[in-house]
């Protein structure tokens, strides 16, 4: 069983030698468009793990509470290799922002050998109740590998270092206003042009 715990790297500074595998979280869409009241949902994703492993995380995300409401924070099972493990997850939020935390008991030799290169580390599931545009910003505070010895012979995972980019939603009030057939009043207008000319035509016949 691994034996680097949630409570121990919440502690802080616990991390050993940093890993120069060039990975990558991200938000999957890049960007939603849709209304007050509607549906939000945004896939946080790590990427080109090649022969690293991912076993904890804490990320923080920041978004514009007057556009965007937080709901449920549902965690992939791609790090603990489709089990739904509850035991060390934390998903903690507040307005504009939460807090997602998750660490695997897996061994490494496991990891190693079955997890996948790329897959979702959790999803936010969001609703508009604001018209705006909201970034939605990423801060991997810790990311962690296969484990190693720290000076004190205890295990801890190495650091990742990862490229983060974000997202953002586009929220509209849904009204819209009928789209491409507003041009109506010109054509009113130029229907009452046509009927004049007609009058004028019809007149100097008569004279």
């Amino acid at each position: 069983m691994r034996q680097t715990i949630l409570a121990g790297l919440l502690a802080g500074g616990l991390l050993v030698a940093q890993s120069a595998q060039a990975l990558s979280v991200s938000i999957d869409p890049a960007s939603i468009s849709g209304q007050v009241g509607g549906a939000f949902a945004y896939n946080v994703r790590i990427s080109d793990l090649g022969a690293e492993v991912l076993s904890t995380y804490d990320i923080s995300v920041a978004f514009n509470p007057a556009i965007l409401s937080l709901g449920p924070v549902v965690f992939g099972t791609g790090m603990n290799l489709g089990i739904a493990d509850a035991s060390n997850q934390l998903a903690n939020t507040v307005l504009g922002s939460a807090n997602v935390v998750d660490t695997t008991m897996t061994d490494d030799p496991t990891l190693i050998a079955n997890q996948a290169d790329s897959f979702v580390l959790f999803t936010l599931n969001f609703t508009g109740v604001g018209v705006g545009t909201s970034s939605i910003g990423l801060t991997a505070n810790l990311l962690g590998g296969h484990s190693e010895l720290d000076p004190f012979g205890a295990l801890f995972p190495v650091a990742l270092t990862a490229d983060v980019s974000g997202a953002r939603a586009v929220v509209d009030n849904g009204g819209g206003g009928g789209g491409g057939n507003v041009p109506e009043p010109s054509s009113f207008a130029l229907a009452g042009l046509a009927l004049l000319g007609l009058m004028g035509a019809s007149r100097r016949k008569a004279s």
